[in-house]
């Protein structure tokens, strides 16, 4: 049986690792053969360390820096990626293909718009893996669609802007990934990325969006979403395996009286704000 091969592009932080290690996972256990590509200095500095399946295929692509171990805090680090990244992750592809491991589908994470143009050129199916919430996705959307996107219609966005969501509470500018906001310094940058990535997906004519949730998180959101495949939540089986632990701490709380917080892997909190948290 001929079992298709599926390459999963990734940046190389932890958050877009973490569930694209899982998404391998679920798909080897489905009998796809799996190849996860990131780049070289993801590959060097996380990859290797992170724990997987051992007949999961890892291989790199350069961004044109190699020897960095945090390449996007430098200047214009997303148009190198794109520039080095297209012509590196091209060759991937066709070095997989030589050796008789065609890929049958090119899945990638966000913000890597190029990794698709890559794959149409090569004539790769491919699909986008919504790493974060659908509510964080449509956000994006929000800000960023080329119709009536709040950073096109307005490009001085004001600290007083909100946004109404469906089925979601009127979410305040403090409630907006700080990188949409014109206080942080990688706004201009990150703003222009999200307007090309909403752009590419609105011209798709075959798109397939892969959404790391669940239908009861997020019904209303995902039914934003074209062609949406419901594939979450991408967590290790190990959490899974405590799931009924974990019900029974809830069970036993008030209701809504648990608050979860992600502070994600690039958070750095003081030893105060830990001690904080911890009386909390």
């Amino acid at each position: 049986m001929n079992h298709p091969h599926v390459l999963l592009v990734s940046q190389h932080a932890y958050g877009h690792l973490n569930p694209t290690i899982e998404l391998a996972k679920n798909l080897r256990r489905a009998g796809a053969r799996v190849t996860i590509a990131t780049t070289v200095s993801g590959f060097n500095n996380k990859l290797k360390s992170l724990p997987f399946f051992h007949d999961i295929s890892c291989v790199s692509f350069s961004d044109g820096h190699d020897d960095d171990i945090n390449p996007d805090k430098i200047p214009g680090y997303f148009q190198d990626l794109e520039r080095v990244g297209s012509e590196s992750l091209a060759c991937v592809i066709q070095s997989l293909s030589e050796s008789g491991n065609q890929v049958t589908l090119l899945v990638y994470t966000l913000f890597i718009p190029w990794a698709a143009v890559v794959a149409r050129e090569l004539n790769v199916p491919s699909a986008i893996l919504v790493i974060q919430t659908v509510t964080y996705f449509s956000i994006y959307n929000h800000f960023c669609n080329s119709r009536d996107g709040i950073a096109v219609v307005n490009k001085d966005i004001e600290t007083s802007i909100s946004l109404q969501l469906p089925g979601m509470p009127l979410l305040k500018c403090s409630d907006f990934p700080t990188y949409l906001l014109p206080t942080d310094p990688t706004f201009s940058e990150m703003i222009s990325l999200c307007q090309e990535h909403l752009k590419f997906l609105e011209e798709e004519p075959n798109l397939r969006v892969l959404v790391n949730t669940m239908d009861d998180l997020e019904p209303d959101s995902i039914k934003s979403i074209k062609n949406a495949v419901i594939l979450g939540p991408l967590v290790p089986s190990s959490f899974s395996d405590n799931v009924g632990s974990y019900f029974r701490w809830l069970d036993s709380k008030p209701e809504n009286s648990v608050i979860y917080v992600s502070f994600g892997s690039k958070a750095v909190l003081s030893k105060a704000q830990k001690e904080e948290i911890y009386m909390d």
